[in-house]
């Protein structure tokens, strides 16, 4: 911006040293001297009105900067705590936000800038409380588009958070959902005899070391209609243990268990077995599978 104050007009010369000087030069050199004092003072107020400063946050108005090098910036970053009802998460708390999920099944309102033509984006983090509970992300009037996820899903551990990038290029019209991390999880059931019962909410992935015959009972998949999958590493302490298998649905009533053929009983010391076991409607029904031994 070119500064328009005029201070050419001034006569510097004026007045005459050693000569009786009109008072109307006086009066001129004044003038022009007051009128280039009003624009700097509307061209000063007007930059402390839009000027970027560093002793507070500033607001570009959804304006351009361009050809700018950033080093040693960091995103925003919202904890918003735990919650167990509809919440919306508005892109204006920042890029970067964490929830707690303590309840469900509850919905994700994501809220985005009106504006289009730009891509907002930002990163939620989701973790649980090792209980499965239904996350539905929505938008008003939004279609959600999503890539590796279904919608809703589960939020189950305390210690594995799922986290999602969501953007949109056309003011939440359409808004993408990518999960950026694996929430499987690894849980190790230790050294167990007799009996044991083993739940979906501790992880995707867990194990066991049994020391002889074993009763083992899995809970806690979602509820119906959704699937809940474990991977489930059998080892055996002695030289062969052997167990059953058993399913408590969400209502903790017994399950039904439907086997793939040749399933196994027992498993040797020093050979792992690898099974499949997982339901889509809330442990009512539970399908196990065998994918071998390997020693």
């Amino acid at each position: 911006m070119v500064s328009q104050i005029n201070y050419t007009s001034i006569d510097a010369t004026y007045p005459i040293a050693g000569k009786d000087n009109d008072s109307q030069g006086f009066r001129d050199n004044f003038g022009y001297i007051k009128s280039g004092l009003e624009v700097a003072q509307g061209e000063i107020t007007a930059l402390q009105n839009t000027a970027a400063v560093t002793s507070q946050n500033n607001d570009f108005g959804n304006n351009q900067i361009t050809g700018a090098v950033f080093r040693n910036n960091s995103d925003l970053y919202f904890d918003g705590g735990t919650i167990s009802a509809n919440t919306t998460v508005t892109y204006a708390n920042g890029p970067y936000q964490k929830f707690v999920i303590g309840d469900g099944p509850l919905t994700l309102s994501l809220g985005f800038p009106s504006t289009s033509s730009q891509v907002y984006k930002m990163r939620i983090e989701l973790v649980g409380i090792d209980t499965a509970y239904a996350v539905g992300f929505a938008g008003t009037g939004s279609t959600i588009v999503t890539n590796n996820i279904s919608n809703p899903f589960y939020i189950t551990s305390s210690t594995n958070p799922r986290i999602f990038d969501v953007w949109t290029t056309d003011a939440g019209t359409n808004i993408h959902i990518y999960q950026v991390n694996n929430d499987d999880g690894f849980y190790d059931n230790g050294a167990v005899s007799g009996s044991d019962t083993f739940s979906y909410t501790s992880g995707k992935y867990q194990s066991y070391t049994l020391e002889g015959t074993t009763a083992l009972t899995v809970s806690g998949f979602p509820p119906t209609g959704n699937t809940g999958k474990i991977i489930l590493e059998i080892n055996s302490s002695v030289s062969s243990s052997s167990f059953t298998l058993a399913a408590l649905n969400t209502a903790g009533t017994a399950g039904t268990i439907k086997y793939s053929p040749n399933f196994p009983t027992a498993v040797a010391q020093a050979n792992m077995l690898m099974l499949e076991i997982w339901s889509h409607d809330g442990g009512n029904t539970v399908y196990a599978k065998s994918h071998g031994t390997f020693s």
